[in-house]
Protein backbone atom coordinates (compact mmCIF):
# COMPACT_ATOMS: atom_id res chain seq x y z
CA UNK A 1 0.00 0.00 0.00
CA UNK A 2 1.09 3.63 -0.74
CA UNK A 3 0.39 6.69 0.97
CA UNK A 4 0.40 9.79 -0.84
CA UNK A 5 0.37 12.71 1.47
CA UNK A 6 -0.34 16.19 -0.08
CA UNK A 7 0.13 19.34 2.07
CA UNK A 8 -0.29 23.20 0.76
CA UNK A 9 1.08 25.69 2.87
CA UNK A 10 -0.29 29.40 2.77
CA UNK A 11 1.49 32.97 3.45
CA UNK A 12 -0.60 35.28 4.93
CA UNK A 13 -0.11 38.82 5.34
CA UNK A 14 -2.36 41.57 6.46
CA UNK A 15 -2.24 45.26 7.32
CA UNK A 16 -3.10 46.40 10.76
CA UNK A 17 -3.89 49.69 12.88
CA UNK A 18 -2.05 49.50 16.21
CA UNK A 19 -5.09 49.48 18.59
CA UNK A 20 -3.78 53.16 20.12
CA UNK A 21 -5.62 56.16 20.44
CA UNK A 22 -5.19 58.91 18.59
CA UNK A 23 -2.77 61.68 19.88
CA UNK A 24 -3.89 64.84 20.87
CA UNK A 25 -2.01 68.28 20.41
CA UNK A 26 -2.08 71.58 22.25
CA UNK A 27 -1.10 74.76 20.77
CA UNK A 28 -0.65 77.99 22.54
CA UNK A 29 -1.26 81.23 20.73
CA UNK A 30 1.55 83.07 19.53
CA UNK A 31 3.26 86.54 20.48
CA UNK A 32 2.39 87.34 16.57
CA UNK A 33 -1.98 87.66 17.49
CA UNK A 34 -3.38 91.60 16.69
CA UNK A 35 -6.08 93.28 16.38
CA UNK A 36 -6.84 95.43 13.53
CA UNK A 37 -8.56 98.86 13.06
CA UNK A 38 -10.34 100.20 9.12
CA UNK A 39 -7.51 101.99 8.86
CA UNK A 40 -5.06 99.02 8.83
CA UNK A 41 -3.11 100.07 11.79
CA UNK A 42 -2.39 96.75 14.24
CA UNK A 43 -2.09 96.73 18.01
CA UNK A 44 -0.44 93.94 20.42
CA UNK A 45 -3.14 91.64 21.53
CA UNK A 46 -2.25 89.98 24.58
CA UNK A 47 -3.66 87.40 27.17
CA UNK A 48 -3.23 90.05 29.78
CA UNK A 49 -4.91 92.99 28.52
CA UNK A 50 -7.93 92.12 26.60
CA UNK A 51 -8.46 93.10 23.02
CA UNK A 52 -11.78 94.64 21.62
CA UNK A 53 -12.95 92.38 18.62
CA UNK A 54 -16.44 94.78 17.59
CA UNK A 55 -16.50 98.71 17.85
CA UNK A 56 -14.53 101.23 19.46
CA UNK A 57 -14.59 104.83 19.43
CA UNK A 58 -11.14 105.10 20.66
CA UNK A 59 -9.57 105.61 17.82
CA UNK A 60 -10.62 105.38 14.32
CA UNK A 61 -14.51 104.14 14.13
CA UNK A 62 -15.66 100.70 12.63
CA UNK A 63 -14.93 97.37 12.84
CA UNK A 64 -12.07 95.57 14.75
CA UNK A 65 -10.56 92.36 13.41
CA UNK A 66 -8.37 89.69 16.18
CA UNK A 67 -6.21 87.74 13.89
CA UNK A 68 -4.99 84.48 15.97
CA UNK A 69 -1.52 83.02 15.29
CA UNK A 70 -0.68 79.64 15.71
CA UNK A 71 2.16 77.33 14.82
CA UNK A 72 1.53 74.21 13.43
CA UNK A 73 3.37 71.09 15.48
CA UNK A 74 5.22 68.37 14.07
CA UNK A 75 3.68 64.93 13.44
CA UNK A 76 3.98 62.87 16.93
CA UNK A 77 6.01 59.39 16.35
CA UNK A 78 3.97 56.86 15.58
CA UNK A 79 1.35 58.99 13.63
CA UNK A 80 -0.15 59.68 10.85
CA UNK A 81 -0.76 63.48 9.15
CA UNK A 82 -4.16 62.72 9.02
CA UNK A 83 -6.24 65.22 11.33
CA UNK A 84 -9.01 63.44 12.79
CA UNK A 85 -10.33 66.47 15.49
CA UNK A 86 -9.42 70.27 15.56
CA UNK A 87 -10.90 72.57 18.29
CA UNK A 88 -10.63 75.96 19.19
CA UNK A 89 -10.74 77.53 22.47
CA UNK A 90 -10.05 81.13 23.29
CA UNK A 91 -11.69 83.65 26.47
CA UNK A 92 -13.95 86.34 26.42
CA UNK A 93 -12.69 88.68 29.40
CA UNK A 94 -15.91 90.91 28.93
CA UNK A 95 -18.54 92.61 27.20
CA UNK A 96 -18.47 96.16 25.79
CA UNK A 97 -21.79 96.98 25.72
CA UNK A 98 -23.95 94.40 23.94
CA UNK A 99 -23.00 94.08 20.05
CA UNK A 100 -26.16 94.41 17.43
CA UNK A 101 -24.02 92.67 15.07
CA UNK A 102 -22.63 89.27 14.84
CA UNK A 103 -19.03 87.70 14.98
CA UNK A 104 -17.50 85.21 12.60
CA UNK A 105 -14.63 83.18 12.37
CA UNK A 106 -12.27 83.30 9.38
CA UNK A 107 -9.88 80.86 8.07
CA UNK A 108 -6.92 82.66 6.53
CA UNK A 109 -4.78 79.92 5.31
CA UNK A 110 -1.22 78.71 6.44
CA UNK A 111 2.11 80.93 5.50
CA UNK A 112 5.79 80.33 5.93
CA UNK A 113 5.81 83.27 9.09
CA UNK A 114 4.15 84.97 11.66
CA UNK A 115 3.79 87.98 10.76
CA UNK A 116 0.12 89.32 10.17
CA UNK A 117 -0.81 91.11 7.27
CA UNK A 118 -2.35 94.57 8.59
CA UNK A 119 -3.74 97.02 5.58
CA UNK A 120 -6.61 99.13 5.64
CA UNK A 121 -10.25 97.90 4.54
CA UNK A 122 -10.02 99.32 1.41
CA UNK A 123 -7.40 96.48 0.41
CA UNK A 124 -8.12 93.52 -0.65
CA UNK A 125 -5.04 92.24 -1.36
CA UNK A 126 -2.56 89.99 0.88
CA UNK A 127 -4.99 91.88 3.76
CA UNK A 128 -5.61 89.90 7.51
CA UNK A 129 -8.44 92.62 7.84
CA UNK A 130 -11.87 92.46 7.73
CA UNK A 131 -13.68 92.92 4.11
CA UNK A 132 -16.70 92.80 4.13
CA UNK A 133 -20.20 90.66 5.50
CA UNK A 134 -18.79 87.45 2.98
CA UNK A 135 -15.24 87.91 2.44
CA UNK A 136 -13.95 85.50 0.50
CA UNK A 137 -10.78 87.69 -1.11
CA UNK A 138 -8.10 86.24 1.18
CA UNK A 139 -10.62 84.20 3.45
CA UNK A 140 -12.57 81.57 3.89
CA UNK A 141 -15.94 81.79 6.32
CA UNK A 142 -15.75 78.64 9.00
CA UNK A 143 -18.53 79.53 10.93
CA UNK A 144 -20.89 82.04 10.95
CA UNK A 145 -22.07 83.98 13.70
CA UNK A 146 -20.00 82.14 16.39
CA UNK A 147 -20.89 85.03 18.54
CA UNK A 148 -25.02 86.00 17.74
CA UNK A 149 -25.61 89.48 18.14
CA UNK A 150 -27.51 90.43 21.43
CA UNK A 151 -26.38 87.10 22.83
CA UNK A 152 -22.49 87.88 23.48
CA UNK A 153 -21.39 86.77 27.33
CA UNK A 154 -17.97 86.42 29.38
CA UNK A 155 -16.77 83.31 29.41
CA UNK A 156 -14.72 80.58 27.15
CA UNK A 157 -15.83 79.66 23.41
CA UNK A 158 -15.09 76.41 22.01
CA UNK A 159 -15.15 76.11 18.52
CA UNK A 160 -15.70 72.20 17.69
CA UNK A 161 -17.06 71.56 14.19
CA UNK A 162 -16.96 68.94 11.60
CA UNK A 163 -16.52 72.44 9.19
CA UNK A 164 -13.72 73.51 11.16
CA UNK A 165 -11.69 70.19 11.57
CA UNK A 166 -12.15 70.05 7.45
CA UNK A 167 -10.58 73.25 7.26
CA UNK A 168 -7.80 72.61 9.83
CA UNK A 169 -6.78 69.29 8.37
CA UNK A 170 -7.05 70.47 4.54
CA UNK A 171 -4.47 73.36 5.48
CA UNK A 172 -2.07 70.89 7.63
CA UNK A 173 -1.60 68.49 4.52
CA UNK A 174 -0.23 71.28 2.74
CA UNK A 175 1.65 72.65 5.30
CA UNK A 176 3.13 69.43 6.13
CA UNK A 177 4.18 69.06 2.44
CA UNK A 178 6.28 72.13 2.75
CA UNK A 179 7.99 71.68 6.31
CA UNK A 180 4.95 73.37 8.47
CA UNK A 181 4.28 76.72 9.13
CA UNK A 182 1.48 78.85 11.26
CA UNK A 183 -1.98 78.73 10.89
CA UNK A 184 -3.83 81.85 10.65
CA UNK A 185 -7.62 82.56 12.24
CA UNK A 186 -9.98 85.73 12.60
CA UNK A 187 -12.54 86.68 14.37
CA UNK A 188 -14.44 89.93 12.95
CA UNK A 189 -17.81 91.67 13.15
CA UNK A 190 -20.40 91.06 10.35
CA UNK A 191 -20.94 94.35 9.28
CA UNK A 192 -18.09 96.85 7.97
CA UNK A 193 -18.72 99.92 9.64
CA UNK A 194 -20.62 98.95 13.08
CA UNK A 195 -20.32 102.99 13.97
CA UNK A 196 -18.29 104.42 16.52
CA UNK A 197 -20.07 102.78 19.11
CA UNK A 198 -18.38 101.33 22.41
CA UNK A 199 -19.47 97.54 21.77
CA UNK A 200 -17.85 94.64 21.23
CA UNK A 201 -15.90 91.32 22.70
CA UNK A 202 -12.78 91.81 24.81
CA UNK A 203 -10.59 88.69 23.41
CA UNK A 204 -7.58 87.16 25.29
CA UNK A 205 -5.09 86.89 23.03
CA UNK A 206 -1.55 85.98 22.74
CA UNK A 207 0.36 88.54 22.14
CA UNK A 208 2.50 90.54 24.26
CA UNK A 209 1.05 93.50 25.70
CA UNK A 210 2.46 97.14 25.43
CA UNK A 211 3.62 96.66 28.55
CA UNK A 212 5.55 93.48 28.63
CA UNK A 213 3.05 91.73 31.02
CA UNK A 214 2.93 88.10 30.21
CA UNK A 215 -0.09 86.66 29.62
CA UNK A 216 -1.74 84.46 31.97
CA UNK A 217 -1.34 80.61 30.83
CA UNK A 218 -4.94 79.21 31.55
CA UNK A 219 -6.44 82.04 29.07
CA UNK A 220 -4.20 81.59 25.82
CA UNK A 221 -6.31 80.79 23.03
CA UNK A 222 -5.84 77.07 21.96
CA UNK A 223 -5.92 75.40 19.27
CA UNK A 224 -5.91 71.39 19.49
CA UNK A 225 -5.12 69.18 16.70
CA UNK A 226 -5.47 65.48 17.02
CA UNK A 227 -4.00 62.56 14.78
CA UNK A 228 -4.83 58.92 13.69
CA UNK A 229 -2.43 56.19 14.36
CA UNK A 230 -0.22 55.47 11.50
CA UNK A 231 -0.84 51.98 9.76
CA UNK A 232 1.70 49.54 10.18
CA UNK A 233 1.64 46.24 7.58
CA UNK A 234 2.90 43.04 9.85
CA UNK A 235 1.90 39.37 9.54
CA UNK A 236 -1.87 38.68 10.30
CA UNK A 237 -0.47 36.03 13.09
CA UNK A 238 2.74 34.98 14.22
CA UNK A 239 3.78 33.59 10.74
CA UNK A 240 2.36 30.87 8.92
CA UNK A 241 -0.93 30.30 8.42
CA UNK A 242 -1.38 26.13 7.56
CA UNK A 243 -3.65 24.94 5.65
CA UNK A 244 -3.62 22.24 3.29
CA UNK A 245 -4.99 19.63 1.58
CA UNK A 246 -4.61 15.97 3.16
CA UNK A 247 -5.07 13.32 0.07
CA UNK A 248 -5.03 9.91 0.86
CA UNK A 249 -4.30 7.55 -2.09
CA UNK A 250 -4.65 4.14 -1.19
CA UNK A 251 -3.09 1.37 -3.97
CA UNK A 252 -3.23 -2.10 -3.90
CA UNK A 253 -1.13 -4.49 -5.92
CA UNK A 254 -2.49 -6.04 -8.42
CA UNK A 255 -3.24 -10.06 -7.97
Amino acid sequence: MKLILIFTISLSFATVTSQISNAAVAITGNPSDVVIDPTGTSSDAASSRPSRVGASSATAAGSRTGVFVFQLPEIPVGYSSIVTNASLSFVVASVAGQPAYNIDLYGLGVRSTPAVLAKALTETIDNDNYAGPDDTTNAYKIFDNLIVAGQASAGTVLVETSAFTLYVASEFTAANATDGGYLFLRLNPDVADPGAEHSGINVRFAGVASNGAPAPNPDLPTLTLEFAPAVVPEPATAGLLASGLLSLVLRRPKR
